[in-house]
């Protein structure tokens, strides 16, 4: 699933908040790569990609793998 997002560049930061049906939750001690979500950020030409996991404890957590 995609979503295109119109942010204001001149901002020092921008948010994002969405809503998943069906979460699928990981052990952020030991996450399985089939239960975290693939985040891609692309701003002008440059991408960088993060594995979320969700967990029920800490809410949502970035993974670094």
């Amino acid at each position: 699933m995609t979503y295109f997002l119109p942010i204001d560049v001149r901002a020092n930061q921008a948010s994002a908040l969405f809503q998943i049906e069906a979460p699928k939750y990981a052990n952020p001690e030991a996450p399985n790569k089939d239960d975290l979500y693939n985040l891609v950020v692309e701003l002008d030409g440059q991408q960088q990609e993060f594995d979320v996991a969700l967990s029920e404890q800490l809410c949502v957590t970035h993974v670094a793998l």
